[in-house]
């Protein structure tokens, strides 16, 4: 009868289901509901259900990393159960490689990725207050050697499944295991675990800095240079002076002979202008190349600072980790280095 069969089908029958959702249109604007499997509609959802509207989302960058995932096919795949909404947004994000900060009263979403261009505040001599350190972590025999995802398979009636990450030459003696939430593709897992094999590599430096207000323009997840006090290496100073192309700065510059060298400058606002290519007039004045706009010293403001040093090395390039108000006037930004071979994998392919 009827029972006999609701009975034994009651193990035997599944509904894989697709959320209908607004999802997020090319002019920024929202469809009504269809069923999607769009990262950005669902991290909108979550912050829209718990009382979020969407003027308190940094919809600029929500829109930017939508066109990423969509045009990589990166999706959410999951079934929540009771958890809260920063760990739901957290899954949500980690499945496009992405995570959530607080920026300028907004909520966030950052995606680490190949850096060309420096969209942080610089760091120097002249706008910390005391040095900017910097701390290598060494690799020891007992650290981990790589990275084991597991993740359900979509491909394998959503089965749990294993896919080892390993760097070339890695034993694979002892992984770092990692429970992987809303992907549902070997090829996304595996590319994830990846990141995470290649930061245990190639992300060993720390820097800490200590600033006045200077700190609260970087944001978490901004790309920034560092320019401390180390010998032989990039300098900063002050600029005193401007005539048509040529900077004078307020110290002597270090000219290393059949090196190229550059030249960069912090902004009214905080952020960098350059690196340009820089040739000597003499021991503090330089010319500039190109056509960029020049600094401007007025006695209305702080002078620009100056950064200068060989093209490979005028700076550190960094990630920012940490912004930390510590008192009225004193903040502690963290951050480690940046390195692009960390994303070397983002779009291969599991051995």
């Amino acid at each position: 009868g009827l029972g006999d069969i609701g009975a034994s089908s009651e193990n035997r029958i599944n509904v894989l289901a697709t959320r209908m959702l607004p999802t997020l249109q090319a002019d920024g604007s929202w469809s009504a509901p269809q069923p999607t499997r769009d990262i950005s509609a669902f991290f909108r959802h979550i912050v829209n259900s718990v009382g979020y509207t969407d003027a308190q989302i940094d919809m600029s960058e929500l829109k930017r990393l939508h066109d990423i995932w969509t045009a990589r096919g990166e999706t959410l795949d999951n079934v929540f159960d009771l958890t809260t909404v920063r760990s739901a947004l957290e899954v949500c994000l980690a499945a496009g490689m992405a995570d959530l900060t607080l920026a300028d009263g907004l909520l966030t979403p950052v995606r680490e990725g190949v850096r060309t261009a420096y969209d942080g505040p610089p760091f120097s001599a002249q706008n910390t207050t005391s040095e900017i350190t910097r701390t290598f972590t060494t690799r020891r025999p007992d650290d981990n050697d790589g990275v084991q995802v597991e993740y359900n398979d979509a491909a394998e009636n959503f089965a749990p499944k294993t896919v080892d990450c390993k760097l070339p030459g890695s034993l694979g003696v002892k992984l770092q295991k990692i429970k992987l939430a809303g992907v549902t593709s070997k090829t996304r897992a595996w590319r994830i675990g990846m990141r995470a094999a290649r930061e245990m590599v190639y992300r060993r430096w720390a820097y800490t800095l200590s600033t006045e207000l200077d700190g609260l323009v970087a944001r978490y997840g901004d790309y920034v240079p560092l320019v401390p006090d180390v010998p032989d290496f990039g300098q900063s100073a002050i600029v005193v002076g401007v005539q048509g192309r040529e900077i004078t700065s307020s110290e002597p510059l270090a000219w290393q002979d059949g090196r190229s060298h550059v030249i960069a400058w912090r902004n009214p606002n905080g952020s960098l202008s350059g690196p340009y290519a820089a040739t000597r007039i003499d021991d503090n004045v330089l010319q500039v190349a190109g056509t960029a706009p020049m600094p401007t010293p007025t006695l209305a403001m702080e002078p620009p600072h100056l950064y200068f040093g060989t093209l490979e090395e005028w700076a550190f390039p960094a990630i920012v980790k940490a912004v930390r108000p510590k008192d009225e006037n004193s903040v502690e930004v963290q951050c480690v280095n940046y390195d692009a071979r960390i994303f070397a994998d983002d779009d291969n392919l599991p051995p």
